[in-house]
């Protein structure tokens, strides 16, 4: 994945034999489509003086695992569902400024073969950005944003566990133990959009994330603790990573109103206080890759359709969900579909 992402980079580097366009021309001509939504992207000048907002639904089933991530993960416990609804908006506070913000609601169905059987756990998240834009050359917008993101995952009730032959049921009303996760990050970086032609315009950003994770697992029981102790649960202090984000895209318009964009970044991430797990290697690394193809309906709606693949699960997006007691599920690609609607203002 790391060689795709070089070759990402030069062939969009390569990309200069088209008639730029002026990205700052006062919009008496006809405003082309555009797909802003989270991304990493700057629209240009006509495109940013119309808000919009974004509702998308994500969904991953074993049906739909084109990258056979269950099967080589082989591990006891499978995922075998996840959704997530995501939305936004994204507005001018002044000519040079843009305000960004996303948020998202999740869940995960994982299965299995002794108790707990199944495990539902939910998450939410957010994310803020400020940012600044300004004109490099009539084809050539820069911006510096800074923003904070957070994550965070309920308490999670388990109220039957098997050990070996041993299966403990909790009391009615009571808990054998709870898991809770949650992160945060403020975040400072830059974006630079080559708009080509008309039709074309080229994307390349840097980003920079300081994170804090705390993934919890209380439980009042002596027997219990003992047990989970033993599996090396998550460490019961915060721990902090620094994330370096790098990546590429580009939104094309081949026909008429229809536009297809891509987006590839490169998670490059490093911990301080985190205690490894014996025995179990931990990930550093990240290669994502999303599309869309993307129809405006007219000059307020676009529907779009968005696939995602990463080389190693969600690691650097959902910073939660990563700790010693799971981080053998992040070994292997992953990957999901979603479809969604922008609506500009």
């Amino acid at each position: 994945m790391p060689k795709l992402f070089y070759m990402f980079v030069f062939f969009i580097l390569c990309m200069t034999t088209f008639k730029p366009l002026d990205a700052h021309a006062d919009g008496n001509a006809e405003i082309q489509p555009s797909l802003e939504l989270n991304r990493p992207v700057i629209l240009n000048y006509a495109q940013r003086q119309q808000a919009n907002t974004w509702i998308a639904y994500d969904y991953f089933d074993p049906s739909l695992d084109f990258l056979n991530y269950a099967g080589k993960t082989g591990t006891s416990t499978k995922l075998t569902k996840w959704t997530a609804f995501r939305g936004g908006i994204n507005i001018n506070l002044a000519e040079e400024v843009r305000l960004r913000f996303s948020a998202e609601s999740g869940s995960q169905k994982l299965t299995r073969p002794v108790e707990p059987k199944e495990l539902n756990p939910k998450y939410w998240g957010a994310d803020l950005r400020l940012q600044w834009i300004t004109r490099l050359s009539t084809s050539t917008d820069i911006s510096l944003e800074t923003g904070y993101s957070k994550h965070s995952s309920p308490a999670y009730s388990v109220t039957k566990f098997q050990q070996g032959n041993t299966t403990i049921t909790a009391l009615p009303g009571k808990e054998l133990f709870s898991s809770s996760s949650s992160d945060r990050a403020w975040l400072i970086g830059s974006i630079a959009s080559y708009h080509a032609s008309p039709t074309l315009t080229l994307h390349a950003n840097l980003e920079y994330r300081d994170v804090k994770v705390q993934s919890t697992t209380n439980s009042i029981d002596p027997l219990i603790s003992a047990t989970l102790a033993a599996q090396q649960i998550p460490q019961a202090t915060p721990w902090k990573e620094q994330h370096i984000v790098a990546g590429a895209g580009l939104d094309w318009e081949f026909l008429s109103d229809t536009l297809l964009s891509m987006d590839l970044r490169q998670y490059s991430i490093n911990r301080k206080n985190y205690l490894p797990r014996k025995g179990f290697a931990d990930y550093n690394q990240n290669t994502v890759f999303d599309a869309y193809l993307s129809y405006a309906i007219n000059n307020h709606f676009t529907l779009y359709s968005h696939g995602q693949a990463a080389s190693h699960f969600v690691l650097g997006q959902l910073p939660l969900l990563y700790n010693r007691r799971n981080n053998h599920t992040f070994k292997n690609p992953f990957g999901f579909l979603s479809l969604g609607v922008q609506y500009k203002l």
